[in-house]
C-alpha cells in the first residue's frame, strides 16, 4: 500500500510538473505574440507617420516647381522669396536649391552669373580628403544655383550633384521618370557633424538661368 501510494504521487508530481510547463509554454507563446504584435503595431504607426510627413515635405517640391513651370525666367529675388514662403509651411525641409544642368563650355560663364547673386560663386564638390574644393572638369555639372536659406547652408552654394555617385543616381532616376525621386541617405553638404538627410528631387525643364536680383 506504501509503495502504491508511492507511485501514484510521483506519477502526479511529474504529471504536475508537465502541466505546468505546459501553461507556462502557452502563455510564453501568448505573451510572445502580444509583443510581437504590439512592437508590430507601433511599427507601423511610426512607419504611416513617417510616411505622411515625408509625401506632406514631398509637396515642398512641387510646389516650387509649379512656380517655375508658371514662369518663364526666375530669378534669385523671385526664387528666394517663393522659398521662403513655402519653407515657412513645410518646417522640417532644411532647404530649396535650384539645380541646373550645365556643359562644361558653359562652366565659365555661368559661374560669372552665379557671382552676381552669390559672392564668390563658383562649382564646388567635396575632395578626398573631405573639405570642399573647387569641381574638376567634367562634361555635364549640377551645381546647386539658387538656395533658400542660404544661412547655414552656403556649404552647398555652387556644390556638383554629378561629383556624388549616389546624388547623380537620383537625379537620373528623376529626369529619366520625370517625377520626383529620393536619394539614398546621404551626408549632407552643409553639414558640420555626421548628420544624415535625404535629397526630394524632381526635374524641370527648359528653365534659363538669370542671376539678377530684380
Amino acid at each position: 500500500m506504501g509503495k502504491r501510494l508511492y507511485r501514484i504521487t510521483l506519477i502526479s508530481a511529474i504529471m504536475g510538473v508537465i502541466i505546468s510547463s505546459v501553461f507556462f509554454w502557452l502563455f510564453y507563446q501568448v505573451e510572445t505574440k502580444n509583443i510581437e504584435r504590439e512592437f508590430q503595431d507601433e511599427i507601423n504607426d511610426k512607419a504611416l507617420s513617417y510616411y505622411k510627413g515625408l509625401k506632406f515635405n514631398i509637396e515642398s517640391v512641387y510646389a516650387l516647381k509649379a512656380h517655375f513651370d508658371n514662369n518663364e525666367i526666375i530669378s534669385s529675388s523671385s526664387f528666394a522669396a517663393e522659398s521662403a514662403y513655402i519653407l515657412s509651411r513645410h518646417t522640417k525641409v532644411q532647404a530649396l536649391e535650384w539645380i541646373p544642368r550645365v556643359s562644361h563650355d558653359e562652366r565659365a560663364a555661368v559661374e560669372a552669373q552665379g557671382r552676381a547673386h552669390y559672392n564668390g560663386f563658383q562649382f564646388t564638390e567635396r575632395l578626398s580628403s573631405g573639405e570642399m574644393g573647387v569641381a574638376t572638369e567634367r562634361d555635364y555639372y549640377y551645381p546647386v544655383f539658387y538656395l533658400e536659406p542660404l544661412e547655414m547652408n552656403e556649404a552647398a552654394m555652387g556644390y556638383d550633384l554629378n561629383s556624388n555617385s549616389r546624388r547623380r543616381e537620383a537625379m537620373s532616376r528623376a529626369i529619366n521618370t520625370g517625377d520626383v525621386q529620393l536619394s539614398e541617405g546621404i551626408k549632407l553638404v552643409q553639414s558640420p557633424d555626421d548628420r544624415i538627410g535625404v535629397l526630394a528631387l524632381v526635374p524641370v525643364f527648359n528653365i534659363p538661368i538669370k542671376a539678377n536680383k530684380e
